[in-house]
């Protein structure tokens, strides 16, 4: 099935057209797709654009895609496609160049700004992902893997991609969805890295499955109206949840939104220094064993990176298990008063929220890098930009770990 499938979409983008040069007027929205496609997912993107093609029957968006791909037995290719009524329009020449690299992210954020003009604009990268941890034993790390260069997409290098075309194209104006059509990119390192360029992000906790998201459905409020923003990223969960439900799939996927998320970030920082300041004092090691406790896999969500963990649940875990810390009777209230603060913030921030209820019933949308007492925190984890930004969970994780292997 998925040979005739592929086979229909090649034939039909043999079809493509040379866009004319002329200026485009201004619509609602844009929706741009930056496809990272130099690597095993190439067949995906083919069928996704089939997608976006079966949708675009409409005049109040604009589908572009910035196409990176190299196909079997094929030469690797960019192009600049515009997708509309049911053609596809490749605009410019055909040149190589690297997803990897955040320069090339920005000329297509520039292409997208400048040449599609709109009132609303969304982002969706997509590829291979990996949250924000950038391993520094691992291949493949970051977002957006090229593997003809070997290059990749770091928290740092798409933060400075999108804050060129945040504050010199749109004149301070943010983006209004980030979307992530890649695995385990939705965690609060993420989203504090892109809270100044966006409105919205949805991404996903888990893995995605290879066929990602089902662009006919992604666009299909567009034949009914035009969305606004939050509705758009809502509706982009639900359409996910729709394609996966039935499938056996392991899947999450949510919608934040990014102007609640100061509240998150604060609640973090405070839960992650009251808890550094109670293990470094703790004598008898019970809240190491309760911190332990409420981050083991049994009682909390991880997730195919096993270092990554639902945050709603490891707060609640902490919560319900603060009793058995042996702390002091001020400590354990500011802890408590802390934990609370979290889990409102999480439940703030993240208005959209879809999971396979085998793997996933009690995820709530956010994970947070906790680290493997085994193998230490990993290196890169202070080179993040949240991590510079606030130290104060990467310093727990750090005498967490150290008090758990000298006990």
């Amino acid at each position: 099935m998925r040979i005739i499938k592929y086979l229909s979409v090649v034939s039909l983008l043999a079809t493509i057209m040379v866009a004319q040069g002329t200026s485009n007027p201004k619509r609602p929205w844009t929706f741009l797709v930056y496809m990272a496609a130099d690597n095993n997912l190439n067949p995906e993107a083919d069928v996704n654009i089939a997608q976006m093609v079966k949708a675009s029957a409409v005049n109040n968006v604009y589908i572009l895609v910035y196409l990176n791909i190299k196909r079997s037995g094929q030469d690797k290719m960019t192009q600049r496609l515009t997708i509309q009524s049911g053609k596809i329009f490749q605009e410019g020449e055909t040149t190589v160049e690297d997803s990897g690299d955040p320069q090339t992210l920005l000329k297509a954020l520039v292409w997208a700004i400048t040449e599609y003009p709109s009132d609303h604009l969304l982002v969706d990268l997509w590829n291979h992902g990996s949250g924000s941890l950038n391993r520094s034993v691992l291949a493949h790390r970051g977002v957006c893997y090229d593997d003809t260069t070997g290059h990749y997409l770091t928290d740092l290098a798409y933060k400075s991609a999108f804050d060129v075309a945040v504050n010199q194209y749109l004149d301070g104006k943010k983006i209004d969805i980030i979307s992530f059509d890649a695995c385990l990119m939705s965690d609060i390192e993420v989203a504090f890295t892109l809270a100044p360029y966006a409105n919205y992000m949805v991404a996903s906790q888990q893995t995605v499955p290879g066929p990602g998201y089902d662009y006919s459905l992604v666009l299909a409020p567009f034949a009914k109206g035009t969305p606004d923003a939050q509705s758009l990223a809502r509706s982009i969960v639900m359409a996910y949840d729709t394609s996966y439900k039935n499938s056996g799939e392991s899947y999450t996927l949510a919608a934040t939104n990014l102007g609640k998320l100061s509240a998150m970030v604060n609640a973090t920082n405070n839960i992650a220094q009251l808890l550094d300041t109670c293990l470094t004092s703790d004598a008898n090691s019970s809240l190491q064993q309760v911190i332990a406790q409420s981050a083991d896999p049994s009682v909390c969500a991880h997730f195919d990176e096993p270092t990554y963990l639902d945050l709603y649940t490891f707060y609640a875990n902490l919560y319900t298990r603060l009793n058995n810390a042996g702390l002091s009777s001020d400590n354990f209230a500011a802890l408590r008063s802390a934990l609370k603060a979290g889990l409102s913030s999480i439940s703030q921030a993240v208005f959209a929220n879809v999971h396979s209820n085998s793997d996933f019933a009690k995820v709530r949308g956010q994970s947070i890098y906790f680290a493997d007492v085994n193998a230490g925190v990993e290196p890169s984890y202070g080179e993040l930009y949240w991590t510079q930004q606030n130290p104060q969970w990467a310093q727990l994780l750090n005498d967490y770990v150290y008090l758990a292997s000298n006990t």
